[in-house]
């Protein structure tokens, strides 16, 4: 028989209870784990279960979160800075007719990932004279210097001052940064680049996450009160720590301080929440609702679970995925076996791609046996005569 667990705990036994005492306790614990014996507040929302979760679908995260009217329309302009997956917001608008140009020093920018809470704050204080470049020292993901010009400064306040909605994927709360300055980095430093006397880690606070939200709200009031802000938390892992523990429990410790400060800020604001400020849970969709969500590196999402939180963005923030919602297409749902057929197609998918190319290849090889069986020919004619 297994081990029954709580019996010290819960009921207060000095020995594991048997047969009908356990049972009695298990009565007795049930009717007092009743929602109907306690009271219930005037806001009370019960943990899930499995099998509610499983029925309930993605309403199950959503509630509370998602705004009245839908925030994005073909001629909204969009501005995104994070994770990868505020690229993946901005390619789905611009895929969908959703309009979305940017100049090119803006682009420069942008393609880059902003991980945390403290670089992008410094995009919006750079943008509008808080910030000394010469105090900026920006290393682009290619490993290359990316210097904060005029130009570029010029066009990241246009963009923002253009904006109707700003996203704001939040990913880490680890961050390198400049001794000297005092200013964050995009990210480590290349070997060439790295100076062990200005370049440092650290592990940003929950206070310093909740300081550069309150800054990013400074100047939006200031400069941009029409501006409303999407923040979200990417359910992606870091790469690596530069902490000396596990990678899984920094990414644990990580996650949940850049979650709980981003909480704390909108709580401080009941009022301008779903009205300036918005949350999508994207962090809590794909770690609440499936099972299987990344590749075999245990960090990229599959296809199918990015299309699926896209599908639920659109639904919540664009007025054409609100219009299909209230038109009847169904929300999506995690019935049985879905996300094993989705990988399936997935995986099916791929496998169509790589025999194309293989397909492909082999076409160019058969041109270059027949072209080298002529050359052979030629050769051995050219020896018989």
């Amino acid at each position: 028989m297994s081990l029954r667990h709580g019996w010290m705990w819960d009921q207060g036994a000095r020995e594991a209870p048997e047969g009908a005492e356990w049972e009695d306790w298990n009565d007795r614990a049930r009717r007092a784990r009743n929602d109907t014996y306690w009271f219930n507040g005037v806001t009370r929302t019960r943990f899930p279960t499995k099998v509610e979760i499983q029925e309930a679908g993605p309403e199950s995260v959503l509630k509370g979160w998602i705004p009245t009217e839908p925030l994005i329309s073909p001629g909204s302009r969009v501005l995104a800075l994070g994770s990868c997956f505020a690229a993946y917001f901005i390619e789905w608008l611009a895929t969908n007719g959703y309009k979305q140009t940017f100049s090119d020093p803006l682009l420069v920018l942008a393609r880059n990932p902003f991980e945390n809470t403290a670089v992008i704050a410094q995009q919006f204080r750079w943008a509008f004279g808080e910030v000394d470049p010469h105090n900026l020292f920006w290393v682009d993901k290619d490993r290359q210097r990316n210097f904060a010009t005029e130009e570029k400064r010029i066009a990241m306040r246009q963009a923002f001052m253009e904006a109707h909605v700003f996203i704001a994927t939040l990913s880490l709360s680890e961050v390198w940064h400049d001794k000297l300055t005092g200013e964050p980095l995009w990210r480590v430093m290349p070997t060439d680049c790295h100076d062990p006397q200005r370049h440092a880690f650290k592990t940003m606070s929950f206070a310093e996450n909740v300081e550069a939200l309150e800054t990013i709200e400074r100047i939006r009031a200031q400069w941009l009160p029409k501006l409303k802000i999407i923040y979200t938390v990417s359910p992606q892992p870091l790469g690596a720590t530069f902490r000396s523990v596990s990678a899984i429990t920094a990414n644990t410790a990580s996650k949940a301080i850049v979650r709980g400060a981003l909480d704390e800020f909108l709580r401080a604001r009941g009022d301008d929440l779903n009205r300036i400020y918005f949350y999508f849970p994207g962090y809590e969709i794909v770690h609440s609702q499936l099972s299987n969500p990344f590749l075999p590196d245990n960090r990229h999402l599959h296809d199918y679970v990015i299309d699926l939180v896209l599908n639920l963005f659109a639904r919540s923030y664009t007025s054409t995925g609100r219009q299909a919602a209230t038109q009847g297409a169904a929300a999506p749902r995690w019935p049985d076996g879905v996300e094993e057929r989705m990988l399936i197609t997935e995986l099916e998918d791929r496998n169509a791609e790589l025999q194309g190319i293989c397909d492909e290849r082999l076409e160019v090889i058969e041109e270059l046996k027949r072209i080298c069986d002529e050359r052979l020919a030629l050769i051995e004619r050219l020896h018989g005569a």
